[in-house]
């Protein structure tokens, strides 16, 4: 036995009283560890008190649980604790023997074997805490993670952060160092990636069968992969840069079916996934199932709503394009969309409520119809453009003319109309008119060029008594009826409707319809005046003279029914007609061998300035010798010089083409219009046709004389053939042909004829000698 020195036994009440100490610890953890196991049951008491329900209760599910696995880290925590106690207890008991001399050597020995193996299992209970701890906050973090993803339905995100916040929370988990998030598009062939962390990806879309992710799309199950080198997919697909020894492949799912997938990697050597995350990645996702469920739902209510709010827009637009549209149907039904002014609609519905006005306050009015002179030919040599500009300028003018109280309105094309209110006197009348009548006379400048117009304007006055007409229509009527008087005075200015008046315009109507009726008819004849040359006293050429065999008035000469056609429009269809007769007649004259076919007579036509200026009037002409068969040199077309020099510039052109389809071309009344010596070198003409009003005095008149020689000497300088009209005596042939004149036709050679005695005079020898006699006669003349 080893000897016991006297200071172990003066320690042993210390080591005695440690022990009972110990003993009391134990009892103490014993309470303490049965009050933890109690105050979780307790708060579950509670909270059923205070939910009052199991289905209530289950929304705390997730602090319920957090409580109880802090509860049980503490017990675990004591119970190591606990262990750690009793080995010291017991230890200290076996140093109070050994103190006391109640252990042998051997005893002791053990004893502190013992306590070398309490030390070790100490430190194996310190290892596992900290292993518990990590668990604890992994778990910690699932459960936030949870409890958030939970929440998540309630935020009503939209699918793409809630598939980002998924991601984010996966990562944190499972401490993922690279993570991305893929949904997958309709046509089930690529995916879209939503979000990516700790690695860049250059592409918005991916196709599915070239991603890693390809099994995992096709196969709808986790892909996890420990090491990257043991599988050959996603080591083909593996980003190098990163060098991710493992990787965790999640298929999203929502009612059987792929909505997408999750990826997570880590980079560092040694960490790796284990099926326990993959079973915590399940569970997460399986947490925001019911979110991503309602993601859709609200995606979907969201595009229906984007989808409603756009055609809401869209009937918001159409609603507001058709306000539009019946604004502008209100405005084109009473208004003119070029000048702004009323229309003629609106202007007589206007004119009937001022003369109602009119009759209550014993006030006369007027009404007064203006015509624009010479605007046709504006608007068809420098375009409709052009003439719209000049419209509106003279809408302009005529409103600043009047008083604002007064209307004013465009009737129709170059046709105005205003009524005057409150007329006191017909000075009062004349008085606006004649400003009126000034401000049109006026240049307008168009396109950097003065342009001149003048203005035709009809009156008719109302009074109470309703002498000029009861009604507005009636009222304009007769305004026109008084503006179409003032035109045949000359244009530019004005005339009062009388009823003499009213039966000038009732015979014109009545013509203009007999007119068109004749059309269908062919009520329409030609008759030809000789041509003849003032050498040979040959027959040269022949003019076709257009007549009309009126039913009921007999054969009507063009002087009476030409200047309405051209008013009406008609002459154009008339103009075609006459062209088509005269070449087809010819052309049968020919083949019948009536006309030699060596001859060179031409048959002139006489084309009207509307004709002229048509657009396909070049076109109309190849057709009409195309369909006749006529040789185009044997045609020739005779158009006024005023017809010329109005569009001179477009006149160039089709004359050029008129020439270079064979076709001779001639000046009528040559002399009698507005002469251009500048412009007359540029025309390919052939002839000049001296106009009557100078052959009609000649010799004895010196001016119109001096006017003759300059004619024919400007035409022979010009190499064109000169044919003088109107000639009626054997003085005027004579001078004509002394003064060496080509050709000559008039009531001396021969009147016009219809197309049978035309053809008596060609062969008739009595006549051709008739007109070698009178040359002769006239040469005799000369020289005496």
């Amino acid at each position: 036995m080893p000897e016991i020195n006297e200071d172990s036994k003066m320690r042993s009440p210390w080591l005695n009283r440690f022990s009972i100490a110990g003993k009391s610890v134990r009892e103490l953890f014993r309470i303490v560890a049965m009050l933890v196991l109690l105050v979780p049951f307790g708060v579950f008491l509670y909270l059923l008190y205070e939910k009052g329900d199991l289905s209530s209760l289950w929304h705390e599910s997730n602090s319920i649980l957090l409580v109880g696995l802090g509860f049980i880290v503490v017990l675990a925590v004591l119970a190591i604790l606990q262990g750690i106690f009793n080995k010291l207890t017991d230890l200290a008991s076996m140093m109070s023997r050994a103190t006391g001399g109640d252990l042998s050597v051997h005893e002791f020995s053990e004893e502190t074997q013992e306590l070398h193996e309490i030390s070790r299992a100490f430190r194996k209970l310190l290892g596992r805490y900290d292993d518990t701890s990590k668990e604890l906050a992994q778990l910690t973090q699932l459960f936030m993670a949870m409890k958030e993803l939970g929440e998540a339905a309630s935020r009503k995100l939209d699918v793409a952060s809630l598939f980002n916040m998924l991601l984010d929370r996966a990562m944190q988990v499972t401490r993922a160092q690279i993570g991305s998030i893929f949904l997958i598009d309709p046509d089930r062939k690529t995916f879209r990636i939503l979000g990516a962390r700790g690695i860049e990806i250059d592409t918005d879309e991916i196709q599915i069968k070239d991603s890693v992710v390809a099994r995992v799309a096709t196969e709808k199950r986790p892909l996890l992969v420990t090491d990257i080198e043991t599988d050959p997919l996603v080591q083909r697909h593996n980003n190098p840069k990163y060098g991710s020894p493992s990787f965790l492949s999640m298929p999203v799912m929502l009612n059987d079916e792929l909505l997408g997938v999750i990826n997570l990697a880590h980079k560092q050597n040694g960490a790796v996934f284990h099926e326990g995350d993959v079973g915590t990645l399940t569970t997460m996702i399986n947490q925001v199932h019911f979110a991503i469920e309602n993601a859709y739902v609200h995606e979907t209510v969201r595009q229906h709503a984007r989808s409603l709010g756009e055609k809401t827009v869209q009937l918001n637009q159409e609603i507001a394009k058709r306000k539009l549209a019946e604004r502008e149907l209100k405005e084109l039904a009473l208004y003119d969309k070029l000048t702004g002014l009323v229309n003629r609609h609106h202007f007589v519905g206007l004119l009937g409520q001022a003369m109602a006005q009119s009759r209550r306050n014993h006030k006369k009015l007027a009404v007064l119809f203006i015509d624009l002179d010479r605007f046709k030919v504006i608007n068809d040599s420098m375009g409709h453009d052009v003439g719209d500009l000049m419209l509106q300028e003279v809408a302009r003018r005529i409103r600043e003319s009047l008083r604002a109280e007064d209307i004013v309105a465009r009737y129709g094309g170059d046709e105005f109309t205003c009524v005057l209110m409150d007329i006191g006197i017909e000075t009062d009348i004349v008085t606006v008119v004649d400003k009126l009548i000034a401000e049109l006379s006026r240049p307008f400048l168009l396109q950097w060029r003065e342009q001149f117009i003048g203005s035709s304007i009809g009156i008719s006055v109302y009074e109470d008594q309703g002498a000029n007409g009861e009604h507005a229509e009636e009222l304009v009527k007769n305004a026109d009826a008084a503006m179409y008087k003032a035109k045949e005075s000359g244009g530019n200015c004005y005339r009062f409707y009388n009823p003499a008046i009213g039966d000038a315009i009732t015979h014109r109507l009545q013509m203009e319809v007999d007119l068109r009726h004749a059309i269908n008819a062919n009520e329409f004849v030609l008759h030809y005046q000789p041509q003849v040359d003032l050498r040979s006293g040959q027959l040269s050429g022949i003019e076709a003279l257009l007549r009309w065999q009126h039913p009921e008035q007999g054969l009507l000469n063009p002087d009476s029914f030409i200047p309405l056609a051209e008013k009406t429009g008609l002459i154009v269809p008339i103009g075609r007609w006459v062209l088509n007769e005269a070449c087809g007649r010819y052309k049968q004259w020919l083949d019948q061998e009536l006309v030699p076919p060596t001859t060179s007579l031409n048959a002139a036509v006489n084309i009207s300035g509307q004709q002229f200026r048509q657009g396909d009037f070049v076109q109309m002409v190849a057709e009409v010798l195309e369909k006749s068969g006529l040789p185009p040199r044997m045609l020739e077309l005779e158009i006024t010089e005023s017809v010329v020099m109005d569009a001179a510039e477009n006149a160039v052109e089709v004359l050029n083409a008129l020439k270079e389809m064979g076709v001779r071309l001639a000046i009528d009344d040559f002399g009698n219009g507005f002469s251009s010596l500048g412009y007359l070198k540029h025309f390919p003409i052939d002839t000049l046709k001296i106009d009557k009003v100078f052959t009609h005095q000649l010799p004895g008149d010196r001016n119109d004389a001096a006017i003759v020689r300059a004619i024919l000497e400007l035409a022979r300088s010009l190499g064109m053939r000169v044919v003088a009209e109107g000639v009626e005596n054997v003085e005027q042939l004579g001078f004509l042909r002394d003064q060496g004149c080509n050709e000559a036709q008039g009531y001396l050679l021969g009147h016009p004829v219809a197309a049978d005695e035309l053809l008596r005079l060609i062969h008739d020898a009595d006549v051709q000698q008739s007109w070698r006699e009178l040359l002769n006669a006239a040469a005799e003349d000369g020289k005496a």
